[in-house]
């Protein structure tokens, strides 16, 4: 394929107390074969006392592309970064906006292979949305391709897996997503409110409603795996977050139908969990999850914070 040139593309990154993870990804979107229009990094509230005075000096090194640098004096979470991170780009004149995190590595072709996706197919295009591997096993694919699936009084994500080279999905994760900046513009930024967890299936409900979501299985990034199975000794604080925000991502884009329908399976899945005797702080901060998914209460929980 000939690279394009056509697809113009913005890069938003989200980083906290991980410089020298970011300085590695910054480096390899520096070396990408097609370059980007901008980096806009957004520093959420760093507290190791390095990595906002690295930020402002390389936003002062001069290169072909647009560096910005956005200090957040609160920590938002990664909803929060990234709304702030889209606020900035809606100004730029880039009209696709690469997400990703400061730990997640891209191929060196990575934003090349989103514009050859471009030129291919880009029949009414909401976004795009990049594989992603694991790092320490890169033929180990872990990227999180869903297509919902909508029963009578439930809905389901039922995994994608990669038989073509692009191929139409319903859910992407912010690690290599590209959102076309109008379809922002209409169907609105990163739900802030969300803080962690979750933000991205919310998002793409949005998105999806206003165009396709074309996975690009060339496109790839490198990222640490996630684990399939769950140690109730190791659950912390963003799992309130994760269970309360699933129920909402389905109340406000699906109706109340299925959002009855998620609250009474997050309610078995507790029952399921007080059987197995998980430890009785994960089982109230669960419990509060729940109810305040059933009562809308978003934004963020003080008694769940890092």
């Amino acid at each position: 394929l000939i690279m394009s040139n056509k697809m113009r593309i913005g890069v938003v990154l989200v980083t906290r107390n991980r410089l020298e993870k970011l300085k590695i990804t910054l480096d390899l979107y520096e070396k990408q074969t097609k370059r980007p229009e901008y980096i806009i990094v957004v520093d959420n509230c760093s507290t190791d006392s390095v990595t906002g005075g690295y930020l402002d000096e390389w936003s002062e090194i001069k290169t072909d592309y647009k560096k910005i640098v956005i200090h957040s004096e609160v920590n938002g979470g990664g909803s929060g970064g990234f709304y702030l991170a889209e606020k900035e780009a809606l100004k730029q004149t880039a009209e696709w906006i690469w997400h990703a995190d400061d730990d997640a590595y891209p191929d060196k072709n990575a934003l090349e292979e989103i514009a050859n996706a471009y030129e291919r197919l880009n029949n009414n295009v909401a976004a795009y949305s990049a594989s992603v591997k694991d790092v320490e096993n890169p033929t180990q694919d872990i990227s999180y391709w869903r297509k919902l699936y909508k029963g009578f009084f439930f809905v389901k994500w039922i995994p994608v897996k990669a038989d073509d080279k692009l191929f139409d999905v319903d859910k992407f994760m912010y690690l290599g997503c590209v959102i076309k900046k109008d379809v922002l513009e209409n169907v609105g930024l990163t739900n802030k409110d969300m803080f962690i967890h979750e933000d991205d299936i919310e998002h793409s409900l949005r998105i999806r409603k206003a165009g396709r979501i074309i996975a690009v299985s060339d496109a790839c990034l490198f990222h640490p795996a996630w684990s399939d199975s769950i140690d109730p000794s190791k659950i912390n604080w963003k799992y309130y977050y994760s269970v309360r925000n699933k129920i909402l991502s389905i109340g406000m884009n699906l109706g109340k139908k299925y959002w009855m329908s998620e609250v009474l399976k997050a309610r078995l899945k507790y029952i399921k969990h007080r059987i197995q005797r998980y430890p009785e702080n994960v089982l109230r901060m669960e419990k509060e999850a729940i109810r305040d998914g059933r009562n809308n209460v978003i934004g963020i929980n003080c008694k769940y914070v890092p």
